[in-house]
């Protein structure tokens, strides 16, 4: 048993190579492998859709149709059987100002049986022309057209920041599982070292006892310390089998793949933080969220005020029409201004105050109003939190370069109580207390700086908001 642990820690303190997967080349396989991440890049995508197809009632339209009627419905003029067929073509387009166009073609074909007036026992009408039409009350020269598509684009990117933010929250997840792993690799490195130079420890201070240099509580004080390394090693190899379980599942690498080696810069910084701490008003993307959100509403009430109010709109139609025995010679002349014919009109629609009326316009209203103040205190927090977050970072940061220093005082007490003892100038206790420090020291250290990079991942649930001047 001591002997295959001996073997395991040899060959984690030379078993990686210098050819292993660093940070950045480990996210870009997440990002390529990673089914849940995949999905979340397609809902992404999908809501970027949506933000696309805010203006799709601005689309233009075409519309064909045909009809064929047989009619010998009373009262009739001209007979008593009546054959129709209609064609009609057109295109229409609202523009953002609120007004509507119509484009429109149409052919009537009649065939009369036994007319009454020679002459109409068949005929064809055509007519083309264009119809206009603009809102001068509810939808004032596109006020509500464009305060619709503000509410669709407002609401589609809303729901893609939240698209977003759990595409980020993975990415953090998937962050915190190789640092994991990394810390399970170096923490069973160190607990491999650790065994060896208890092993030796321990081999030494035998052949003292032996000898009777040492005392026997120093021969048992050193077993004793081998036997917590050989425990330690136990512990951090099966810390370090899970670390790979769920390497290997955020990679979704397949069963017989070998599980890649990985390797960490402790020197540069993450981009997500750099990028960040140059930038202003930068919020948690929760609490821009609530920004967003209260945008949507906003307009959402101006859009459900806008279509309870009164309409007066005014239309305008200007048709070219033709007549002719003849459906083709018909359909010719449809272009000749011989025969115009011109229509205007005006209309009002008033939605009469009701309860009804009143209770969607409050409820609209003071909706939006508690959205609003929501945000407000959410978008306070939101800088607050990163405030806070900058301050812990630093603090962080500087536990850790005291932490490396502290480490790094403590292995050379190590080595230097060693060499005392292989002098002959200190006692077995010394040393074991120095390895135990060292050993710890060590660990704290790796533990600080995978924490370091772990918190600086979670700069990722923040980003810089520019429109923030209506909510502080």
């Amino acid at each position: 048993m001591k002997f295959k642990l001996f073997l395991v820690a040899m060959s984690f303190m030379f078993g990686f190579t210098a050819l292993a997967m660093n940070i950045e080349e480990y996210i870009g396989i997440y990002k390529k492998n990673n089914l849940l991440l995949r999905s979340n890049e397609m809902s992404f995508d999908a809501v970027q859709g949506k933000l696309d197809a805010a203006e799709i009632d601005l689309a233009p339209a075409f519309n064909l149709g045909y009809l064929k009627a047989d009619d010998k419905s009373l009262p009739n003029q001209l007979s008593s059987h009546r054959t129709t067929e209609q064609f009609t073509a057109g295109l229409s387009k609202k523009f953002v100002t609120g007004t509507s166009v119509l484009v429109n073609a149409q052919n009537y074909s009649f065939i009369n049986e036994k007319p009454l007036f020679p002459g109409f026992d068949r005929y064809s009408t055509g007519l083309l022309g264009v119809t206009v039409r603009q809102s001068l009350w509810k939808d004032f020269f596109g006020l509500g057209t464009r305060t619709k598509v503000e509410r669709q684009k407002s609401s589609a990117r809303l729901e893609m920041t939240s698209v977003d933010l759990q595409r980020r929250s993975l990415l953090i997840e998937a962050e915190s599982t190789f640092w994991d792993y990394i810390f399970a690799q170096e923490n069973l490195k160190l607990k491999g070292a650790n065994l060896v130079r208890a092993s030796r420890l321990q081999k030494w201070t035998a052949k003292r006892f032996e000898n009777g240099i040492s005392e026997k509580a120093d021969d048992l004080n050193a077993k004793a310390l081998l036997s917590l390394r050989q425990l330690e090693l136990l512990m951090a190899d099966n810390e370090f089998k899970n670390a790979e379980i769920k390497f290997r599942e955020s990679l979704e690498l397949p069963s017989d793949a070998k599980t890649p080696e990985v390797t960490a810069n402790w020197k540069d910084t993450r981009p997500y933080i750099r990028e960040l701490k140059n930038k202003k008003n930068v919020v948690k993307i929760e609490s821009y969220l609530s920004t967003l959100e209260a945008q949507t509403k906003a307009l959402a009430s101006d859009e459900t005020l806008d279509s309870l109010r009164p309409d007066l709109s005014v239309f305008g139609t200007y048709n070219y029409t033709s007549y002719n025995r003849d459906r083709e010679q018909s359909i010719k002349d449809m272009g000749q201004d011989d025969f115009p014919q011109s229509v205007v009109g005006v209309n009002l629609t008033w939605i009469i105050d009701n309860r009804a009326k009143a209770g969607l316009r409050d409820s609209m209203t003071k909706e939006a109003q508690a959205s609003k103040i929501k945000a407000e205190r959410k978008i306070r927090d939101g800088l607050r939190a990163w405030e806070e977050y900058l301050r812990v970072y630093e603090v962080t940061l500087n536990q850790v370069q005291i932490l490396d220093q502290v480490a790094e005082l403590q292995k050379n007490r190590s080595d230097a109580e060693n060499d005392r003892f292989k002098k002959g100038r200190t006692i077995t206790a010394n040393v074991v207390t120095a390895e135990t420090d060292s050993a710890e020291a060590e660990s704290r250290a790796l533990q600080a700086k995978v924490g370091l990079r772990k918190y600086e991942a979670i700069s990722l649930l923040y980003m810089e908001a520019t429109d923030l001047t209506d909510i502080k």
